[in-house]
């Protein structure tokens, strides 16, 4: 995990959690497409997520 951690550290990726990266999408006027959402590991301890963002409707 640390080196995980010092890898986007030192290339100015930042971690966050994906419920707050979602809340983020939102107030950026964006939305994440659902069926193309997954994250990995598949459970509450994910590290990795990939997300589709489109234009929110409205």
């Amino acid at each position: 995990m640390t080196a995980y951690d010092a890898t986007h550290g030192f290339s100015d990726q930042y971690i966050v959690e994906i419920e707050v990266f979602h809340k983020v999408v939102k107030e950026a006027g964006l939305t994440v497409v659902p069926q193309y959402f997954s994250k990995f590991p598949n459970s509450d301890l994910a590290t990795v997520s990939i997300n589709l963002l489109a234009k929110a409707d409205g």
